[in-house]
């Protein structure tokens, strides 16, 4: 990946997330340093391009349109520019979230990502959207990138969190403030902005 440092093969590895999940987020926070595949072949139905939210409706996914092809490298994997699926998406964030605490002192930051005419691949819009969650998260972990696809990898996380099933991780989570919490109940797991929104400069302590 140009202009960014080269991997060490002693970081856990992790595959690149839309919106990461908030096991996703947890799991990071317990490592100084992380590695993020560069190199694996796109796999479908998955976090890759997917994250959930809180809706007004339930629980809501929003899922990223790619181009298909074959055996093509997530980092190479471009979004599909035929249907608006950015305003699409960040009109369901406003809707779900316009009422939660912290929503208006981070808006700004997400919508100038999700309207950058600059960003063509899938990659670079996961890496902004990740690089801008820690940054608010206030948890500093350095990022490397791999160079070369490794099919065994002893700290490897790159499937560990499951878009199709419950994690393991998952009775870990406590229960903090939800805006539609009252209508469905606590959900947990969902995209690291439902916390972010909700908590605000408090979310980096729910990790702790």
């Amino acid at each position: 990946m140009t202009g960014r440092e080269p991997y060490k093969m002693n970081l856990p590895l992790f595959s690149l997330h839309y919106l990461p999940s908030i096991a996703y987020i947890s799991e990071l926070t317990k490592h100084e340093g992380i590695l993020i595949e560069t190199q694996e072949n796109f796999i479908k139905q998955t976090y890759r391009n997917r994250c959930k939210i809180l809706s007004a409706n339930g629980t809501l996914p929003l899922i990223i349109p790619i181009k298909h092809g074959e055996n093509q490298l997530i980092s190479e994997i471009k979004t599909q520019l035929e249907t608006d699926w950015k305003r699409h998406h960040w009109q369901s964030i406003i809707s779900a979230y316009n009422n939660s605490p912290y929503f208006l002192y981070y808006r700004d930051k997400f919508e100038a990502i999700y309207f950058d005419k600059n960003i063509h691949t899938l990659y670079e819009f996961n890496i902004r959207l990740l690089e801008l969650s820690l940054k608010l998260l206030k948890i500093n972990i350095e990022l490397k990138y791999t160079e070369v696809f490794v099919k065994d990898y002893e700290l490897d996380f790159r499937n560990r969190f499951s878009a199709k099933k419950m994690d393991f991780v998952l009775t870990e989570f406590k229960p903090y403030y939800q805006v539609f919490e009252s209508k469905f109940g606590f959900q947990t797991n969902l995209s690291i902005i439902d916390l972010l929104f909700s908590q605000g400069p408090d979310s980096k302590h729910y990790f702790i």
